[in-house]
């Protein structure tokens, strides 16, 4: 799904590509604590491991069918490449959050800015939008809403 995030600087930006990457890595987390708790015979179901259905309101599309494997296979016996393939998605999705965070601290905006987001992974930066362009007009719609509530 694809979703659009306006911020009113890049600090405010900044500050919300940390918190994905903050869950990103607790997720990474979770799933290697998993897997060790698996191995050592301490969990047989997923609700014996770390991660919970909680942490399914965060993943995205990919992410959620993945869990629905992990969660599906873990029912009965251990599907240990689901888990895997669950800590490899948030692993790119932390090198991809690390990538823009790194280059957007670099960037000089002054300016409100917006960010498009395929699910979770940030795919587009927009800054520098000529105020009396349509985009313009609709981020500082935006921008109004956003203040006003």
């Amino acid at each position: 799904m694809l979703k659009v995030e306006y911020y009113k600087s890049k600090d405010e930006a900044l500050a919300r590509l940390n918190k994905l990457l903050d869950e990103a890595v607790n997720m990474i987390t979770r799933v290697n604590t998993t897997m060790e708790r698996i191995k050592a015979g301490e969990a047989k179901t997923i609700s014996q491991g770390v991660l919970n259905l909680k942490s399914y309101s965060v993943l995205d599309q990919k992410g959620r069918e993945i869990y629905r494997l992990v969660y599906l296979g873990l029912i009965g016996d251990i599907d240990e490449e689901s888990l895997n393939q669950l800590k490899q998605y948030y692993m790119s999705l932390r090198k991809i959050l690390n990538s823009l965070i790194n280059s957007l601290s670099r960037m000089s905006i002054s300016e409100p800015l917006a960010i498009v987001y395929l699910d979770e992974a940030p795919i587009m930066l927009i800054h520098d939008i000529d105020e009396k362009s349509q985009l313009g007009s609709l981020i500082s719609e935006l921008a109004n809403l956003t203040s006003a509530g």
